[in-house]
């Protein structure tokens, strides 16, 4: 975690376990999910940069046009109350 208390986009998986992902495709399909299930699905070292990475829309196959963290699920797609704490990351070429 960052000074601000916002994560940083090299931390990886497996410290950010309270945390969710927002990915939204420019295609319009989207998931929402929480950071935990991902590291048990993708491994906890991996980093939140290098997960961004891979991703592809299952519809399009496209990368996602915008990966966003998410402090609480409740704040999803909700275009993000100041309430929340969010953090987007930056989509790799």
């Amino acid at each position: 975690m960052s000074l601000s208390g916002l994560p940083d986009p090299n931390a990886m998986l497996g410290h950010l376990q309270d945390w969710w992902v927002d990915v939204r495709c420019v295609c319009g399909r989207g998931v929402f999910r929480p950071i935990g299930l991902l590291a048990r699905q993708h491994g906890t070292y991996i980093t939140l940069v290098e997960y961004a990475r891979r991703l592809r829309c299952r519809r399009c196959g496209q990368r996602p046009g915008r990966v966003d963290l998410i402090e609480r699920p409740e704040a999803g797609d909700l275009n993000y109350p100041d309430s929340y704490k969010y953090f987007r990351i930056p989509v790799p070429p």
